[in-house]
């Protein structure tokens, strides 16, 4: 039986994501939580924006360079539940199914952690996207990127102009992104915020903004936004052309936030450097898609099934695992 049923590909159409109950049990939910504070916690990682201790509250709250409502990215990659998480049957099935393929493969993201904020006035202040078609558009310090041509009227003509495959695939709804809540994550405890159905009107707001305009840098807040709650081991599956952020904890019960992010892309468009390059990450334990300010790597090799190693892209799809006995 399919992971996602009608009525989720038809809000998934409709708003933009879909929130996929129990993708994970509870209880490997709850070990994940627990490697991911391990992980953050390790002496040698306080030196690090993301090192605090479980244990000592003042460290959650101690001030880095890319703190932001008091999150903090954890840049873990090789955790034995982190990938049997990216590995999951259910997810991997509801990736399949939007996606409408089974060759696909995980990505190899890090977590957050977001405990409750001190200030109690404490707002989200933006939104963003993580596709570079739209975060890094005419942004100076973002290098090689969609910048606007003589003749362009706006911003739409500019990148459907310059990238329009990477836009034509967005648009399908084939560029999603995935994070799976570890804890319980009430409304008041940092939910996932998003401004449902952008991805059906965005072509008409880039048509509004003129050329020369960075729209990540616009009012996307003032688009109207929803709060998606989850439990551990649900997962949210949005579609990349929504801004979307996690919200401001202010819950008063202490609870913190944590989620793992993962999504999954076609491994048909990854190249053989890719291939190796997904082999050597997981024996070697090379960091992920973060910034690791120079950390040692952590220890790789990591057992997987055999279909795992498919869904990490470390063996090639010989034949839909539907198919296989």
């Amino acid at each position: 039986m399919s992971v996602l049923s009608e009525k989720d590909l038809k809000c998934l159409e409709r708003d933009g994501y879909v929130v996929v109950r129990g993708a994970i049990p509870a209880e490997q939910a709850q070990r994940s939580t627990d490697e991911v504070w391990a992980f953050a916690g390790r002496p040698e990682n306080r030196q690090y924006s993301f090192g605090i201790d479980r244990d000592d509250v003042d460290s959650w709250y101690a001030k880095t360079p890319d703190s932001r409502v008091d999150g903090r990215t954890v840049e873990m990659y090789h955790g034995k539940w982190q990938w049997s998480n990216r590995t999951s049957p259910r997810v991997y099935e509801a990736f399949r199914h939007i996606l409408g393929d089974y060759q696909i493969c995980c990505s190899f993201d890090a977590a957050n952690i977001t405990p409750p904020t001190r200030n109690p006035d404490e707002k989200l202040e933006f939104l963003h996207w993580d596709t570079w078609l739209l975060y890094s558009y005419n942004k100076e310090s973002h290098g090689n990127n969609i910048k606007p041509r003589p003749g362009d009227r706006n911003v739409w003509e500019a990148v459907i102009g310059q990238e329009p495959a990477a836009m034509s695939r967005a648009l399908d709804g084939r560029s999603v992104q995935g994070m799976l809540f570890l804890a319980d994550t009430p409304e008041d405890a940092g939910p996932f915020i998003i401004v449902p159905g952008f991805h059906r009107r965005i072509e008409s707001w880039l048509k509004s903004l003129p050329p020369t305009a960075i729209p990540s840098e616009e009012d996307l807040l003032g688009l109207g936004t929803v709060k998606v709650t989850g439990r551990a081991g649900d997962l949210v599956i949005w579609n990349s052309l929504c801004p979307h952020s996690g919200g401001v904890n202010h819950n008063k019960e202490g609870k913190v936030r944590v989620v793992q992010y993962i999504l999954y892309n076609y491994s048909k468009d990854q190249s053989y450097e890719a291939r190796r390059w997904r082999i050597e990450f997981h024996r070697d334990g090379q960091p992920g898609n973060g910034n690791r300010h120079g950390m040692p790597n952590e220890k790789g090799g990591v057992e997987l099934t055999p279909l795992g190693r498919k869904m990490a892209g470390l063996d090639p799809w010989e034949s839909n695992p539907a198919e296989q006995t």
